[in-house]
């Protein structure tokens, strides 16, 4: 998962299969902290890998919402996305992008 898009872009983060991380601007209740824009909430949506079918689930907990392929996510509602995807968080200010890299031992 990666920022690719605002203030904060070139982050990114590893999700691990089938665990489920908050993203937010809370240093104290996100895994995945983006302090800009200031429109994102304390916990803004939280995304989980499913590898059994190779999709991520995002579920919108904001105030200012969660946008994908132009349409707000309902709050609260799972929406299953195969990669790659990217998705919005409140704004444009703030664009993440879903991607799956298998490493081999």
């Amino acid at each position: 998962m990666a920022v690719v898009q605002g203030t904060e872009r070139g982050k990114q983060w590893n999700i691990p299969a089938g665990q489920s991380l908050k993203v937010g601007r809370s240093d104290a209740e996100a895994n995945l902290q983006i302090h800009k824009p200031d429109c994102l909430s304390r916990v803004h949506c939280i995304v989980t890998y499913l590898p059994d079918c190779g999709r991520f689930c995002i579920r919108d907990v904001s105030a200012n919402g969660v946008y994908y392929r132009g349409k707000r996510l309902k709050k609260g509602t799972d929406y299953n996305v195969k990669p790659p995807a990217r998705f919005i968080l409140a704004s444009q200010d703030c664009v993440i992008e879903l991607g799956v890299r298998h490493e081999y031992r």
